[in-house]
């Protein structure tokens, strides 16, 4: 899907994700958000293919939202970027581990 999925503001956040075969839109406040992680992962048919994701806690949702590098090219680099000032100034759990 071209465009981009996550939107943050100063305290909130809104992102889009599929849940199931439906796409789905969350709008999550700083209250709301446990944690955030930018951690490696592996994906692929018989998960090889070393990538990374953000992951996004929330107690609102049942799961945390995901977004892969592979799947988000062109903005990836910019929600890493966003999400992280985003943590720092809302006092909300951070954690950054790139290989």
């Amino acid at each position: 899907m071209a465009g981009e999925k996550l939107f943050i503001d100063k305290t909130e956040l809104v992102a889009g994700f599929i849940r199931g075969k439906k796409f789905v839109t969350a709008n999550l406040t700083c209250e709301n958000i446990i944690s955030v992680s930018i951690e490696p992962c592996k994906t692929g048919l018989f998960k090889n293919k070393p990538d990374e994701r953000i992951v996004i806690a929330s107690g609102k949702l049942n799961e945390p939202i995901i977004y892969y590098r592979h799947t988000e090219k062109k903005f990836f680099d910019s929600y890493a970027k966003d999400i992280e000032k985003f943590c720092k100034d809302n006092n909300i759990s951070f954690r950054k581990n790139v290989e």
